[in-house]
Parts: C-alpha cells; sequence; structure tokens
C-alpha cells in the first residue's frame, strides 16, 4: 500500500456480542482514523502519509486482542 491513499479494514463484529471495541493505528506518521457501520460490523479508514511499518491493534472486550492482533501493515512511498 502506497502512501497518501486510504488504507481500509473491516472488523466482523456480527457475531461478538456485546462490548467495547478499540482499535488503534501506530506508525511512524499520525494516522487519523475514521469508523462507520456497515452489515459485517465497522469498517476503519486511514490514511498513512510517511512510508514504514504501522501496527493495527483491535481489541474487543476490554484488553483482550482479537485472534491476529496486533496486525502489521508495510506502506510502501517515499520520504
Amino acid at each position: 500500500m502506497p502512501t497518501d491513499e486510504p488504507a481500509k479494514f473491516i472488523v466482523n463484529t456480527s457475531k461478538a456480542g456485546s462490548g467495547a471495541l478499540s482499535v488503534t493505528v501506530d506508525g511512524p506518521s499520525k494516522a487519523e482514523l475514521q469508523c462507520r457501520e456497515v452489515a459485517e460490523g465497522h469498517e476503519f479508514t486511514y490514511t498513512p502519509t510517511i512510508p514504514g511499518d504501522y501496527l493495527i491493534v483491535i481489541k474487543f472486550g476490554g484488553n483482550i486482542h482479537i485472534p491476529g492482533s496486533p496486525f502489521r501493515a508495510r506502506i510502501s512511498g517515499t520520504f
């Protein structure tokens, strides 16, 4: 994924039950996270401005990581 292009992912919460969902994106640039509800759960969008590795941390029901979290997204581009 190149810099300055929106990156999207969906967190499927359709069978999760009740609980708090927490999603953060950490990396070399501040990535403002936007969220909207979709049929499967929640769609998140962020636009990285600097290349590098970003960590996407997804927790549900408090401080419990979902399987696979944190996820790594490698963003390409030049400085």
